[in-house]
């Protein structure tokens, strides 16, 4: 009895991991998942392009419309709160990068950077050499900053700039400011050392037991 009790305690002292339960509500066919961006599309279109209505205000109606959808799905409002944690949750990186481009932008606007690169630019850049000299520079910008939309907006915005005060059309600096920054900042996810397979310590024993 006495082992049978302490059996019984240690059970209900240490409980296995909880996990949450599944969503209640029965899962919505195309037509019906298709009303929220339809309705967010209307509100957008119509309410910001003709009424000029903010758009903040149009994405908490479209919000609304959604959750109004879901109740009558049969979700509850925990489980749509917790779908819509997870959503911010795997957006924060993202999101994260956006506030620090906006930042970098800002700080090289209000600094004169932009400025000095396009009074720079319009004095050493020769027209001929325009489009290589924008891609190259834009590469090795985003390299040191390690981040491409921050290029685009900061080097871009100066190069776009420099092409209009040495009469180049303003519709040829955005393709060489784009793909370069893009690609130079992708040179940073490969590896530096050699990603050779190794050989597994089963697989080494093995050997050495045959030999």
């Amino acid at each position: 009895m006495a082992d049978d009790n302490a059996s019984n305690t240690a059970s209900t002292a240490a409980p296995g991991p909880q996990t949450t339960a599944p969503a209640a509500g029965r899962p919505p066919k195309l037509a019906v998942a298709l009303i929220p961006l339809v309705a967010m599309a209307l509100l957008l279109g119509i309410g910001y392009g003709v009424y000029k209505i903010k758009a903040q205000v149009l994405l908490v109606a479209a919000a609304t419309i959604t959750a109004v959808m879901g109740l009558l799905l049969g979700f509850k409002w925990k489980d749509m709160e917790r779908g819509i944690v997870e959503s911010i949750h795997k957006a924060m990186p993202a999101i994260l990068i956006m506030l620090s481009v906006g930042v970098l932008v800002g700080s090289w606007m209000a600094s004169g950077t932009i400025p000095m690169v396009i009074y720079y630019g319009l004095k050493l850049i020769s027209p001929k050499f325009f489009l290589a000299t924008a891609c190259l520079v834009c590469s090795v910008v985003s390299l040191a900053s390690g981040t491409s939309w921050g290029t685009v907006g900061t080097v871009g915005v100066a190069f776009i700039g420099i092409a209009m005060g040495l009469g180049i059309p303003s519709a040829r600096p955005p393709g060489p400011s784009s793909p370069g920054p893009t690609s130079a900042t992708r040179c940073l996810l490969f590896p530096t050392s050699p990603t050779w397979p190794r050989s597994s310590p089963d697989r080494t024993s093995s050997t050495t037991s045959s030999t």
